[in-house]
């Protein structure tokens, strides 16, 4: 399968003479615009939720009548689908995956979008 460029198919065509400056800058502006929204509803879809969550039973530290209560950031979205796949997903502890900034925005991030 042939990976389709956008960028590349707006120069083509204005190589060609297809697109005019004026229809080049347009496109381009265009596909600039759309990728936004698109990073920008991934970036919602994947925002930072805090857990209030407490330390196990077995913890040195847990005390019976005031367990220690921390706060955890995890992914919205990431720790979302965990817990549909497990309704009980987190009682023995919340893989790193599901912490955020989830691989999702760290992709996002390390890629400048």
């Amino acid at each position: 399968m042939t990976h389709f460029n956008t960028l590349d198919a707006i120069e083509e065509g204005a190589a060609l003479g297809i697109l005019s400056a004026a229809d080049k800058v347009m496109a381009t502006t265009q596909f600039v615009e759309r990728q936004t929204r698109g990073i920008a509803a991934v970036r919602e879809l994947h925002k930072p939720e805090e857990l209030d969550v407490t330390c196990s039973e077995d913890c040195e530290e847990h005390e019976d009548d005031h367990p220690i209560v921390a706060k955890l950031t995890v992914c919205n979205h990431c720790y979302g689908l965990a817990i549909e796949v497990d309704d009980y997903y987190g009682e023995n502890g919340i893989a790193r995956e599901f912490l955020h900034p989830c691989q999702t925005v760290r992709a996002l991030d390390e890629a400048g979008a």
